[in-house]
C-alpha cells in the first residue's frame, strides 16, 4: 500500500512544517514520499531525497544546488 500524498501534506500544514521526507519500510518494499510547501521546498525536499536514495552528491554540490534555488 502506497502512503497518500494527502498524508503528506497534512504533516505539513498541521504542525507547520516546510517540507517532509518520509523513508517507510513494509519489510518488501521501500517507499520515498516527499512534500513541500512551496516550490523552493519540493526542490529542497528532493534534493535531500536524492542524497538518501544513494545518488549521494559532494558536500559542495549539495550547498550549490541549494544556493541555486535562493
Amino acid at each position: 500500500m502506497l502512503i497518500p500524498l494527502q498524508w503528506a501534506k497534512n504533516l505539513v500544514n498541521d504542525y507547520k512544517l516546510k517540507q517532509v521526507l518520509v523513508i517507510a519500510y513494509d519489510g518488501e518494499q521501500t517507499q520515498i514520499l516527499t512534500y513541500g510547501k512551496t516550490k523552493k521546498d519540493c526542490k529542497e525536499v528532493a534534493i535531500a531525497q536524492e542524497w538518501w536514495d544513494g545518488r549521494v552528491l559532494p558536500r559542495a554540490d549539495i550547498i550549490n544546488k541549494l544556493e541555486t534555488l535562493k
